[in-house]
């Protein structure tokens, strides 16, 4: 799922329940802005939170 803002999105997930699955428990965040991170829900299911990289310019 696209997020807005990643380390935001990641604090809100962990408090509701959910876990951090990506190695060193936080998001991978790459050069422009883009990341990712790997998280777990309460029921077991796996999902990719994500951020784009800003468009150059801006």
């Amino acid at each position: 799922m696209v997020v807005r803002d990643l380390d935001a999105a990641v604090d809100q997930w962990k408090s509701a329940g959910g876990t951090v699955v990506t190695t060193g428990g936080t998001a991978v965040k790459r050069a422009g802005g883009a990341g990712n991170v790997f998280v777990r829900d309460v029921n077991g299911w796996m999902w990719e939170m994500y951020t784009r990289a800003a468009p150059k310019g801006k």
